[in-house]
């Protein structure tokens, strides 16, 4: 009977230390910062993104393909605020680090950082983030699309025919 108490004992103290997962996860840390005036957030539903021009889904159009198969994108940015960036962006770059994310792409030059990565496999992606940390700024935007069935090589191949479209958009928003 003691024996039994025992390994009981054992595992439910097991279970806790299990259980107890002190590393937020991404939606947990954008929930946590939405209604902070400190922070800017937007949830953008699938409808927003249904624009006809670009949501003709065919082999000659991957955007389209993308944008069909998404749900929801919320958009979390910190601008202009040394002292909450330096501990929010160290919390998130920890958060992703500690994640079963899987990196699709980095790029680094001087003036930011970049880093995308998503959940699933390779042809039924559930959801990506795009983590942009513009260190001259202390700013960083957080994006998390929402999906079902994404296609990596169809995502990559969007994001590089569009780095300039990106660059551009980010300068006109203040980055």
């Amino acid at each position: 009977m003691k024996t039994i108490k025992n390994i009981l004992s054992v595992i439910v103290v097991s279970l806790v230390f299990v259980s107890c997962n002190t590393t937020p996860t991404v939606q947990e840390y954008i929930v946590k910062h939405q209604e902070d005036d400190r922070f800017t957030y937007a949830d953008v539903s699938s409808n927003l993104l249904q624009l006809k021009e670009f949501s003709n889904a065919s082999e000659n159009n991957p955007l389209g393909e993308i944008l069909n198969s998404i749900h929801k994108v919320n958009f979390l940015t910190l601008k202009d605020n040394e002292n909450l960036y330096l501990t929010e962006s160290k919390k998130i770059a920890e958060i992703l680090k500690k994640s079963e994310y899987k990196t699709l792409s980095k790029v680094s030059s001087k003036q930011f950082k970049m880093l995308a990565s998503y959940l699933g496999n390779d042809e039924n992606i559930n959801e990506i983030l795009l983590f942009l940390d513009v260190k001259k700024e202390k700013s960083f935007v957080l994006v998390r699309v929402l999906g079902d069935k994404m296609d990596i090589s169809k995502v990559s191949e969007v994001l590089n025919s569009n780095k300039d479209n990106l660059t551009n958009i980010l300068k006109n928003v203040g980055f």
